[in-house]
C-alpha cells in the first residue's frame, strides 16, 4: 500500500477494468470457438472414431499379433484411414511400424481372449 501511495500511477493498474476482462472474454470464446471449428474438420476429423492418433498406436499390438501377424501388407486401407497415423506400414519389409511401447495392450490381452472364447460361430 506505501508502493501505490508514493506512485499514484501504480493506482489504475491494481484493480482491472472492465474492458479488459471484456476483452480477455472475447479473445477466449473466439479462440475456443475456432479450436472447436478447425478440429471438427480436415485431418483432426479422424478423432471421431473409435481409433485415434494415440489410441491405435498403442491398440496395434493386440491386432496386429492375433489377426494380422505383425504383416504391414494385411492391414486394410480402411484401418489404415481411421488410425490417423497413430501407426504406421511398411510396406517393402511388410511390417507394422509403431512409436509406442506395447504396455497399454498388455492388459487388453485378457480381454480379447475373453472375445475369442465366447464368440460363437
Amino acid at each position: 500500500m506505501q508502493l501505490i501511495s508514493k506512485f499514484p500511477a501504480l493506482d489504475k493498474w491494481t484493480s482491472p477494468s472492465k474492458g479488459v476482462g471484456l476483452v480477455a472474454f472475447c479473445f477466449f470464446l473466439f479462440f475456443s470457438l475456432y479450436s472447436i471449428k478447425y478440429h471438427q474438420t480436415g485431418r483432426y476429423a479422424i478423432g471421431k472414431h473409435d481409433l485415434g492418433s494415440d489410441a491405435a498406436g498403442y491398440y496395434i499390438y493386440l491386432p496386429g499379433v492375433f489377426h494380422y501377424h505383425m504383416r504391414g501388407t494385411a492391414i486394410s486401407a480402411e484401418v489404415l484411414r481411421v488410425s490417423g497415423q497413430g501407426f504406421s506400414v511398411d510396406v517393402e519389409r511388410d511390417k507394422i511400424l509403431t512409436k509406442y511401447t506395447c504396455g497399454a495392450a498388455l492388459p487388453r490381452v485378457t480381454v480379447l481372449f475373453g472375445r475369442a472364447c465366447t464368440r460363437r460361430g
